[in-house]
């Protein structure tokens, strides 16, 4: 109790410069039930009776408070990048939320989150932007004809238009200015023929169309003046296929290649485009698919896959995912997995751009579930429905994940009035459950054939059979921050399964994190440092998500230690500063990835420790310096399990010692070493166990002592 007085009078001393006293929420003395949210200036503290029945919130990201409750909180949190001092635990009850966190000073205290929290948009330095998917109509411009197809430039400036306008078809461009379309390029680009795609460049202000066949290429690379707002054809930017163009993708991240479906007998090509935006011929790839359907084309994040929709043959269609092999002057194209047949014609797929496990599927069907979530497991070459949009709905024609990958655009037709579904409508996705929600839905009076979101997320274009283009906003929430957030000696408990959206967080001090058996995990955008001379301890979790450079220690003073975990790889990841403590369990699995301990700190395996390596996983000893002794055995209860991994080491050699090794399955001991004090080495007091039908297989030099 004397280290909680303390602190707290330095808290009020502190802060008396900038307030005449520290006001206390509450009493310590009485039971005081607040019904309203409460807020906290700078050095205020909730005291130890205080009931908060609808949560508090700091005033800015300049204050500091303190927490000193007994109680359960119920309500919103909203730390708003400030600080809080913990002089008790902070047990959220369920239906409460947390709208925004900041710095906590744990002080050995827990925060322990309720079942109801499973999502925290943490923000990061500055000021950071937390965007949901529930869109407001902002503005709209009539066309000529029907608004086919939809894209947001790569710096969410402007909008591409590709409009059918019966006789006449033509591409408009729009410039968005304080949410309006200002109109940028509106002249006809004469063609006479259906413009079914249009897709701007992942980073330059050139735009790719695909429009049937008529006189003229049906493939066309456009670049955008954007001082004059001239749209103009690129030299050498052009393919006539002689036959009806689908749809056109640029590959991601750098817009070196295109893909391009059409009616040719091989349907899915790929050519070759130069920063300028010429395009190479032939095609450098190629595929004969079933007829792929409009715009119903999509890359992976990283660019190695392609998805396509199709129809198969009169009411059944199905969508395929080929690998894109981009070797230079052997490329090649190949069928990596397709979907089966499906009920009805896979209208449009589209590849979730931050969780890339997850594609969304938009069918041509009036009876059954027409929007539908695969995740596709690319090491097994496996897909498994995991979610879809319950009931009958109308026909799907296009569907869209933001760039957060957290939201699902879906346009429909007006078919199907008994449904309750409306042309235009957002949906929340959940990528740990894979669950969808409603969160908007707006009557359009019109078939609505194209979307787009601005890669900032700020906002939503669609376009119409009502001869419209309709700009929306997405609501969006703004909070002010200093940098990383610094969580201090914490304890912090997930009840259900936690994912941690846009963060920086800072671990300094002793800290945990608590799973009870639940799964975290980490966006592409969440970093997790543990600080010099500090821990952070994983307990009772499965982690997925970790990625280089967003989860590790800022030098070899720090410690990562783990009890009853498992780590999930979805890509490859190294371990190159600070050490590692095995407690208890520690599970690492991921087919095809690669685990590499590249810091020049010992890690030990705890007494009943055990270290356990999944199915075609790769860990690789690869230390900075010539030791071979980084990896020790506590004792004789330290196991270290091999099922079907591979344990490789560099030609510095490694030696295990003084606890026990089981090989399961069929293991690999992989030495890059070429003589025996460059092995890997399995000393005498290290206990050895094959178990049934086991086989280990050894490249390089291994010895068994």
């Amino acid at each position: 109790m004397a280290i909680k007085f303390q602190y707290t009078f330095f808290l009020c001393s502190l802060f008396s410069f900038f307030r005449l006293f520290c006001a206390d929420i509450g009493s310590d003395s009485s039971v005081t039930r607040f019904a309203t949210q409460q807020p906290v200036n700078d050095g205020d503290r909730i005291a130890s009776f205080a009931a908060l029945e609808e949560g508090f919130k700091l005033a800015s990201s300049i204050v500091t408070g303190s927490f000193d409750s007994f109680f359960e909180v119920s309500g919103a949190i909203e730390l708003n990048s400030g600080t809080l001092s913990l002089m008790q635990d902070l047990v959220l009850r369920d239906s409460s939320q947390v709208v925004s966190l900041g710095n906590i000073i744990g002080n050995g205290h827990t925060m322990e989150l309720c079942s109801s929290v499973t999502y925290l948009p943490f923000g990061r330095g500055g000021s950071s932007t937390s965007c949901s998917c529930e869109v407001s109509y902002l503005d709209a411009k009539n066309l000529n004809g029907d608004g086919d197809t939809v894209d947001f430039s790569y710096d969410s400036k402007y909008v591409a238009v590709g409009v059918d306008t019966g006789t006449l078809k033509s591409v408009v461009v729009y410039e968005v200015q304080n949410g309006q379309l200002v109109n940028c390029f509106t002249g006809d680009m004469d063609y006479a023929a259906d413009v079914v795609m249009v897709r701007w460049h992942p980073s330059k202000h050139l735009l790719a169309i695909a429009r049937k066949s008529s006189s003229g290429a049906e493939i066309k690379i456009l670049e955008l003046n954007t001082g004059t707002c001239a749209l103009t054809q690129v030299t050498n930017g052009a393919i006539g296929l002689g036959t009806d163009a689908y749809a056109v993708s640029w590959r991601p991240p750098l817009g070196d290649y295109i893909a391009v479906a059409s009616a040719k007998s091989t349907d899915l090509e790929v050519y070759e485009v130069s920063q300028a935006g010429a395009i190479t011929t032939p095609a450098v790839a190629g595929q004969s698919t079933n007829t792929i359907r409009d715009e119903s084309l999509d890359w992976s994040p990283d660019g190695s896959q392609i998805v396509v929709g199709m129809r198969v043959s009169f009411g059944v269609g199905k969508f395929a995912i080929y690998d894109f092999d981009d070797t230079p002057a052997s490329e090649s194209l190949s069928l990596n997995v397709d979907s089966g047949n499906l009920s009805w014609y896979a209208n449009s797929v589209d590849w979730n751009k931050t969780y890339s496990a997850f594609i969304a599927v938009g069918l041509q069907n009036s009876s059954q579930d027409s929007i539908l979530v695969y995740q596709h497991e690319g090491s097994t070459n496996h897909l498994t429905q995991v979610s879809s949009f319950p009931g009958a709905t109308p026909r799907t024609y296009f569907v869209r994940w933001n760039n957060s990958g957290l939201c699902l655009a879906v346009g429909s037709d007006t078919s199907d009035g008994s449904s309750g579904v409306d042309e235009f409508q957002t949906f929340g996705f959940d990528p740990i459950s894979y669950s969808l929600s409603t969160i908007s839905k707006i009557n359009i009076g019109s078939d609505v054939r194209g979307i787009g979101w601005s890669p900032n997320d700020r906002y939503v274009a669609i376009g119409t059979d009502g001869n419209q283009v309709q700009l929306y906003e997405v609501a969006c929430t703004t909070i002010e921050g200093g940098g990383c957030f610094r969580f201090w000696d914490l304890e912090f408990s997930a009840i259900s399964d936690l994912l941690l959206g846009d963060c920086c967080i800072t671990f300094s001090g002793q800290n945990v994190i608590k799973g009870h058996n639940n799964f975290l995990t980490l966006s592409p955008s969440c970093t997790l440092i543990i600080e010099s001379d500090s821990s952070l301890q994983f307990r009772d979790i499965t982690i997925k998500g970790i990625r280089d450079h967003g989860f590790y220690c800022t030098d070899d003073t720090a410690t990562l230690s783990f009890h009853d975990v498992e780590i999930v790889l979805d890509n490859s990841y190294t371990f190159s500063l600070g050490k590692i403590d095995v407690l208890a369990d520690l599970s690492i699995v991921g087919r095809d990835q690669t685990f590499a301990y590249q810091t020049s700190e010992v890690s030990t395996i705890g007494s009943c420790g055990r270290l356990f390596l999944g199915p075609n996983l790769i860990f690789s000893y690869d230390p900075p310096t010539a030791s071979r002794d980084l990896i020790q055995f506590v004792d004789a209860t330290s196991h270290f399990i091999l099922n079907n991994a591979t344990l490789h080491s560099t030609a510095t050699g490694l030696r295990l010692s003084g606890g026990k090794i089981i090989f399961d399955g069929e293991p690999l001991l992989f030495s890059e070493g070429s003589v025996e004090a460059e092995a890997i080495v399995i000393a005498s007091d290290m206990e050895k166990r094959w178990l049934p039908a086991a086989f280990v297989d050894c490249e390089g030099p291994v010895v068994y002592e």
